[in-house]
Formats: structure tokens, sequence, C-alpha cells
């Protein structure tokens, strides 16, 4: 399952027959919002080993959760930024940069230097977590998606609604959930850099 297959859009689906300039647009703004949020808080965090979560239950004692996460506003500006490299309908999606560098007649050595991050980017969301529910493990894709679209957004996804609500109502699992979500936001910016990386060479190869 590919972030290409997997997450939904909202809003106009994205113009079909764009122009080289509407590419290159998009590529330039790829760029400029990887550099917006580059020192947001939630990658940060994540990078410097800042977040943590851990559940205490003890015999005649009420439970207790212990957190360290970025705040609620944060977590929403990261996400709400994000929003804009995972879903279809964004000209700045992975999937839509994809075929911008591949309509714009760049050698083949060049094209495949973003396919290979992406690549790499699918595969990593495919990866079990080291969480599970219902005896079955839940991958690095699945986390972010139900918080993503069941929670932070403000896209109507009933189904990632209902699964959100569900982790949300077990105490003991849901702030080990919460702060795997937040780890995989974090660790999603090594990606964007790379393919920020590319979108730059690709540029400057078009003497951009």
């Amino acid at each position: 399952m590919t972030i290409r297959e997997s997450l939904p859009t909202h809003g106009m689906p994205i113009k079909k027959n764009r122009s080289n300039a509407e590419h290159i647009q998009a590529l330039q703004d790829f760029i400029g919002r990887v550099d917006r949020i580059e020192n947001y808080a939630v990658p940060k965090l994540v990078e410097d080993g800042m977040v943590s979560s851990a559940v205490h239950l003890a015999i005649g004692e009420s439970l207790k959760v212990e957190e360290v996460h970025p705040s609620a506003e944060e977590i929403d500006a990261f996400v709400n930024n994000l929003r804009f490299f995972m879903m279809s309908s964004e000209a700045t999606s992975f999937e839509n940069i994809a075929e911008s560098i591949a309509a714009l007649s760049l050698p083949r050595d060049v094209q495949k230097q973003f396919e290979f991050v992406r690549s790499e980017l699918n595969r990593w969301l495919s990866f079990r977590s080291p969480l599970g529910i219902e005896g079955k493990p839940l991958t690095n894709e699945r986390i972010l998606r139900v918080f993503m679209f069941g929670d932070v957004t403000h896209i109507n996804n009933q189904e990632k609604r209902a699964e959100y609500n569900k982790w949300a109502a077990n105490p003991l699992f849901f702030p080990l959930l919460k702060t795997h979500f937040i780890i995989v936001m974090g660790q999603f910016m090594t990606f964007l850099r790379l393919a920020a990386d590319t979108c730059r060479s690709t540029l400057q190869h078009l003497g951009r």
C-alpha cells in the first residue's frame, strides 16, 4: 500500500495537462513548504529525542500517564502542512511532484532521484510499528492516517474517525499510539528534506 494509493483527496482535483511553468511552480512550492516547516516543534523534538510517553497502573491506584509531546497547536501546525505532501488534490503531493518531474523532459537519472525517495518513503510507511491491535501489527502509515484524517485535520473521513475513537477509548494503549504518531511525523521530515533536495537539483538542471 503506497501513500499515493491510500491517502484521501479533498477539495478540487489537480488540473490535468499542466504547463511546464505550473510544474516548475509546484517544485518551487514543495521546496518552500519544506523550508517553512524545517524548524517546527514536531520534527525538532522528535530528532532531539524529546518525545515520549509512559503508562503506570498499580493495584489500588488510578491510571497515571506521563507524556512529553508537542502542544496540540504545534501538532496542528505541522499536520496542516504535512497534508500538502500527501493528498493527491495538492500540486505538492509526492504523487503530483513525481508527475511534474516526469513531464519536464528531464534525463532519466534526474527523474530517478525523486522516484527513489518516494519509493523509500512508501517502504518506510509500510513498516510495522511496535504496536498492534486485535492481534495485528499497525504500520506507520495506518497510525499516521488515522490520527491525521480521523482527528487533526478538518476532513470528514468517517472511517478514520471511527477508528480513532476506538483507539482513544483505550486509556492504556492510546498514549503509546499518539507518541508513535508524533514520532512518525517527525521522521517523515527526513524524506521531505531528501525530496526537496531532488527538487532543487531538478530546478538547477533546468537553469532555475
